[in-house]
């Protein structure tokens, strides 16, 4: 297709960019292969990734393995089994109550 039809079918706009003056349109090429090479090196997503492990406070310092898990029905979800000789009751005893005056 040549020139002439071009412009007349789109109506004499330029589709894309055009740098003018041409003498500019070596250091624009420069500058733009720098500018991908840059980024190439290190591409941004739009996501951030970091892998840390987290620590966790364990109430039982001698603690191996975790315990399976078990549905507790007072609760209504699902929790780490707890030692032999614990409740759930237990649980909420490590906090005294106050009277309410």
């Amino acid at each position: 297709m040549s020139k002439e039809t071009m412009e007349k079918k789109a109506g004499s706009y330029l589709l894309g960019f055009r740098i003018d003056p041409p003498e500019r349109l070596h250091n624009t090429v420069k500058q733009l292969g720098s500018l991908h090479n840059i980024y190439m090196k290190s591409p941004n997503f739009g996501i951030a990734i970091s892998r840390a492990k987290d620590e966790a406070y364990l109430a039982d310092g001698t603690k191996q393995t975790d315990r399976e898990p078990v549905y507790n029905e007072d609760l209504g979800l699902a929790i780490e089994r707890l030692p032999e000789k614990y409740t759930i009751s237990d649980l909420w005893k490590v906090i005294p109550r106050k009277k309410i005056q």
